[in-house]
This record gives structure tokens, C-alpha cells and sequence, in this order.
């Protein structure tokens, strides 16, 4: 176990994927092949996960996501209710309302210090180059025991939240589509411990794309592994720092960290999370600790919805339209244009708020599932 330990701290500890190659082949258990299987149990996993989100941050926004059910479904389990029976909330606006008393996801009646209070619980921090920097994902939620990870993490289709009415995710498949914005071999190393574990034992493991040997040359597709020494490796130890915001200690929950992650053709990642998490059903923290970054501070990211209500000497009308007897809102905001010599200038700073064609917004749970360009 201590062994263990150590490897993973190793993998946690590198930077890019370089580094985590070289981890790779100075240690005899992650060098051996018979230590890997592949993601979901089967060999044909390539074609799920190259087919999920198109934009880096998209696929980092599903992250955020399943963050957001974990911490949803420990807040339920905490409350002694079984998250599959009818006593659970019925929806994620119930699930927020009733766990975090915020109706509406209604972060704006909250203090600043109370709303990033909230986003400690899910923290993204960017370390590294700017357009390829590793990127570490955080959250304080459920966690998941070692035998659990095949069921959980490391599954596909099997649609193990499916019977949960309060979470967003279903069959396990769109938190993938973050693995092939990782540099080629795409790694990516996860780390969990269960919130109500008294063993102080951490699970973790590292997704891959596999190698084709020579004898599996002549197959036109490979297929992405995990390592799995005939069990998901673990150790028992006190938290550990794992440079988290607020020098919090990586007490439960679970992390993951993403190698060498492509932003290329990104603009500000914080104004592209604000733009495609419209309206999180909860907050959470980014820091940005690249080597050229000037703002190393964390900054909590609440979506427009709630930014453009603190930032309201920027909106010149709002106003919501409720159609189909109340079950579709439209929440319409007009933003103000500035005098004729600062007109670049407010187009730019529009642009913060929507982007290249994100002028029109379709949102679920109020994470944006489809867009249309309009103006900008």
C-alpha cells in the first residue's frame, strides 16, 4: 500500500504528459501490460469517448457536472435518504433548494463570501503552459470506495444514475470526452475517497490510450486501458496536499487531473465557463496557476445568469418569458453599447459574455446544450 502511495502521488505530482511517461517507465507495476484493462471492460471503447463533446471546454463543463451530482448525492446521503427512493428529491432544482436553501439556484441573494463558501466544493485549477496546461478537477462530493471505481468512474452505458431524478448525468459517458483533449496518449490520473469512509483509504488509477503491440498491429483501432493491478490500486493515509485553494487538504472526494489538455482556440477560460454553464445549479472555483498567467487568484464562476446580475451597469433590459404554461422560461437580456470611440472596446467586453455564437442559449439544469449565432 505504501507503494502504492507513492506511485500515485508521483502521477499527481508530474507535469504533462511527458513527465507522466517518465513516471510510467521507471516503475516496474505501471510498465507491465498485464496491469491494464481496458475502459469499460471491453476493447471497443475507442469510438464512445472520441464521440463525445467537440470543444475542450464543453467536455471540461461535464465534469463540472458529474462534481455537481456527487456532492448532490453525499448532501442526500448525509440526510439518511436513499437517492433512488421517492423520499429524494425529484429534480436538481429540488435537490439545491432543499440541500444548499437556494430556490432557483439563487446565488445572487448570497453574499460573496457565503457564495464562494458554496464553490469550494468544486474547484478546477490550471497549472502549466497557457494553451496546454494540466488541469486538475476537484470535488468535495460522494467519492467512490476502490471496488466501486469499475462500476462508477471507469464504466460505460451503464447507466448506474438512472434511477437518480436530481443529477444530470446518466450512462457514464460524457465525463469521457475530456480524455481526448489530453495529449496523445491522453492521460489522466483519478483519485477517491468516500465521504463516509473510516479506513482512510484512497482508490486511484490512470486512463490511457493502449499501445497496439506487434501481434495486435494489423487492428485498425486501438482502445483506452486503466491500470489494474488485478484490483484498483489503494493505500491508506491522513489527507494529503494536493495544492488545492484555501490550502485545503484533500480530506474526501475525489480528484481528477488532466495531462497536457489542449485549450487551443480557447479565449479566457473563465468567461467560457460563465458562458457554457449558464446557470450551474452550483458554484465552483477556478485558479489559474499557468507560468504566464497574471491572475493567480481564485475567481468563482456562478454562470452569466448570476454575473450579469452583479454586473448590472452593464445590462441595459431584462426580462424572462414564460411559455408552454410555465415549463419553459426565457430569460432575455439586453446588453448596453457604449459611446462610438469605446465601440471596439464593448464589443470585445460583449464578446466576454457570449463568445463566438453563443448569443442564443439552450440550457438544461442550466448547463448550455446547444447554441445559435446571432450579431456576434
Amino acid at each position: 500500500m505504501t507503494k502504492y502511495k507513492e506511485i500515485c502521488l508521483k502521477l499527481f505530482e508530474a507535469e504533462g504528459m511527458e513527465e507522466v511517461k517518465s513516471v510510467i517507465e521507471n516503475c516496474e507495476l505501471l510498465k507491465n501490460p498485464d496491469n491494464w484493462t481496458p475502459y469499460g471492460e471491453h476493447e471497443g471503447n475507442f469510438s464512445t469517448i472520441q464521440n463525445q463533446q467537440p470543444h475542450p471546454v464543453s467536455a471540461l463543463s461535464e465534469k463540472i457536472i458529474n462534481s455537481i451530482d456527487a456532492i448532490l448525492i453525499k448532501k442526500c446521503k448525509e440526510k439518511g435518504i436513499d437517492p433512488e427512493s421517492k423520499e429524494a428529491p425529484q429534480s436538481m432544482h429540488d435537490a439545491v433548494k432543499d440541500f444548499f436553501s437556494l430556490d432557483n439556484n439563487n446565488l445572487e441573494v448570497l453574499t460573496s463570501k457565503d457564495r464562494k463558501e458554496i464553490a469550494k466544493n468544486i474547484q478546477v485549477i490550471v497549472t502549466g503552459s497557457n494553451e496546454i496546461p494540466d488541469i486538475t478537477i476537484y470535488d468535495n462530493g460522494e467519492g467512490q470506495e476502490p471496488n466501486k471505481f469499475r462500476d462508477t468512474f471507469l464504466s460505460l452505458n451503464k447507466g448506474n444514475k438512472n434511477s437518480i431524478y436530481f443529477v444530470q448525468g446518466q450512462f457514464n459517458m460524457g465525463s469521457t470526452g475530456v480524455i481526448m483533449f489530453c495529449k496523445d496518449p491522453h492521460y489522466q490520473l483519478i483519485i477517491s475517497r468516500k465521504y463516509d469512509d473510516t479506513k482512510k483509504e484512497y482508490g486511484f488509477t490512470l486512463i490511457r490510450k493502449h499501445f497496439l503491440t506487434l501481434k495486435e498491429k494489423p487492428r485498425k483501432n486501438t482502445w483506452f486501458e486503466y491500470f489494474y493491478p488485478k484490483e484498483i490500486p489503494c493505500f491508506k493515509s491522513e489527507p494529503f496536499n494536493l495544492n488545492l485553494y484555501d490550502k485545503k487538504l484533500f480530506k474526501r472526494g475525489t480528484v481528477f487531473k488532466l495531462f497536457s489538455y489542449n485549450l487551443k482556440g480557447t479565449t479566457k477560460l473563465y468567461n467560457e465557463f460563465n458562458q457554457l454553464l449558464y446557470r450551474p445549479a452550483l458554484p465552483f472555483l477556478l485558479t489559474e496557476r499557468k507560468k504566464h498567467s497574471d491572475n493567480k487568484e481564485a475567481l468563482g464562476v456562478y454562470g452569466n445568469g448570476v454575473r450579469l446580475s452583479d454586473e448590472k451597469d452593464r445590462v441595459e433590459k431584462r426580462y424572462q418569458i414564460d411559455i408552454n404554461f410555465k415549463t419553459i422560461k426565457i430569460d432575455v437580456i439586453l446588453l448596453k453599447k457604449q459611446d462610438k470611440p469605446k465601440q471596439q472596446q464593448d464589443t470585445n467586453r460583449i464578446k466576454d459574455y457570449i463568445g463566438t455564437g453563443r448569443s442564443l442559449v439552450f440550457t438544461v439544469n442550466g448547463q448550455v446544450h446547444a447554441t445559435e449565432k446571432y450579431f456576434f
